[in-house]
């Protein structure tokens, strides 16, 4: 998921690059969507102070796991409404929450699973569906087939692609059309394209990937087309855009068609076509600058230290006590020995600090904006022996068993039980912070309004 959301701020900085670069030579727009290819499958992405990448966790394991539903795009405008609204509706309590995610958890991979096989399905649907039609074609010469029943020219196949040509075309366009699909095979466009497909049936439940994918079929198509008529006169580039005219088909066929003369963007092409000048040097430069600079602004990840900072400035650990030192980790260290938080809790990405409390350590786990899990760790037995998802961690003195938190709009108490909730904001907020009052009756409820305004509120817990 997040390696999808990545690439997905990647493929607006391609599809603004192809706007921008009008005047670049063809094969730059399909070099740059290799970059978006190369983040899609590449399971590791290294760090870089040059990354343009808002976030590379958006969304948190708690989001699917249980413990939190938050999104971190490192975009305040996008995460503030959208946590502050699902903190308010998305679940009713702990439990329910806890149950719904673990409900996702197994439901969530089939969904992904019978969309992929949807698309693989229609993919090889479609193939045969072709094949049956092209199989009685007569061979001319070399990998070029004349076939009665096809209306417009393709290159089929992977391994043996083969040029189909319909029996009622003429020869002056069979001319073109030939050039066209043999730069294709040049290319390599009948592995690209396959493989793009693939690319948007792994990532099918992502709208950026379809328009990328749509985008990448122009763009190839376009390749070809100055390929071809780099060398030509304008009489023969008026011809070839004849030939286009005359072969074009409906973009529905895109999927059945691996790689159609006509297939996709003919408008487009026709002008690209008879409006054609090589481009100059400079303008090969700069184009080539823009792909390495894409390239090393999307493909890496913003550093951890920036992570840090973001986190240090969105994320204020409210514990009385401790060393409130973040730390870019899930390892807590007692006498030497390392303890995984992520056993506990697969959400935890970093510790906000550690707080002593009589014979126990509370450590604070950040998980997710405006989320917590605070782990207590008995020193005596050397184990931990509680958790706590929530916010606002509070205790009187060193008795942790009066301790009380928050969870969204509720409050909980050691033992996890409800004791009130609060009302929240109607254009979005979450509650600050909480305090004991001198007699220990009540407990003061600070709210931070997503306006910036604060309000206090009193709730009665008795002695």
């Amino acid at each position: 998921m997040n390696r999808s959301i990545a690439a997905g701020w990647l493929i607006l900085a391609v599809a603004a690059l192809r706007f921008l670069l009008k005047k670049a030579p063809k094969w730059v727009p399909c070099a740059l969507w290799a970059v978006v290819a190369l983040r899609l499958v590449c399971p590791v992405s290294f760090e870089s102070v040059f990354s343009l990448i808002p976030s590379a966790q958006t969304v948190s394991r708690s989001a699917i796991t249980g413990g939190s539903f938050d999104i971190n795009s490192g975009l305040n405008a996008i995460d503030a409404p959208f946590n502050a609204y699902f903190g308010k509706h998305a679940y009713e309590s702990a439990g329910e929450m806890g149950g719904i995610g673990g409900g996702l958890t197994k439901l969530l991979p089939w969904v992904w699973l019978t969309g992929i096989a949807v698309m693989l399905l229609y993919a090889g649907i479609s193939y045969l569906k072709l094949y049956r039609r092209v199989k009685p074609s007569l061979h001319v010469r070399d990998a070029i087939w004349i076939c009665d029943d096809i209306k417009t020219p393709f290159l089929l196949g992977v391994a043996r692609p083969r040029i189909y040509l319909p029996s009622a075309m003429d020869e002056l366009q069979q001319a073109y059309v030939i050039a066209h699909e043999l730069a294709h095979l040049k290319r390599r466009d009948h592995w690209w394209k396959p493989l793009g497909f693939l690319l948007l049936a792994v990532y099918w439940f992502h709208p950026l990937i379809w328009l990328a994918y749509g985008l990448f079929c122009r763009d190839i198509e376009l390749a070809c087309d100055g390929k071809v008529v780099c060398s030509m006169e304008k009489s023969d580039r008026i011809a070839y855009s004849e030939a286009l005219l005359s072969c074009s088909v409906s973009g529905k066929k895109r999927m059945a068609c691996p790689l159609a003369f006509g297939e996709v963007g003919v408008k487009e092409r026709i002008k690209s076509v008879l409006h054609y000048k090589r481009p100059a040097f400079w303008v090969v430069a700069v184009s080539v600058c823009a792909c390495v600079a894409v390239a090393v602004c999307f493909l890496t990840n913003p550093k951890k230290e920036a992570a840090l900072a973001m986190l240090a400035e969105t994320e204020q650990a409210s514990l009385p006590g401790g060393d409130g030192e973040i730390v870019f980790s899930s390892i807590f260290t007692y006498h030497g020995v390392d303890y995984d938080l992520t056993e506990r809790n697969q959400a935890i990405n970093a510790l906000m600090g550690q707080y002593p409390v009589g014979k126990y350590i509370v450590v604070e786990g950040h998980t997710g904006p405006k989320n917590l899990i605070y782990c207590v760790f008995d020193t005596e037995a050397e184990q931990f022996i509680k958790d706590f998802a929530g916010t606002n961690l509070i205790w009187r003195g060193d008795d942790l068993t009066t301790a009380v938190y928050s969870f969204w709009s509720e409050i909980y108490d050691y033992e996890g039980k409800y004791l009130a909730s609060v009302e929240l904001p109607e254009d979005g907020g979450y509650i600050r912070e909480l305090a004991f009052s001198e007699d220990g009756t009540e407990l003061i409820v600070t709210i931070l309004a997503a306006s910036g305004d604060e309000m206090e509120t009193t709730i009665d817990i008795g002695g």
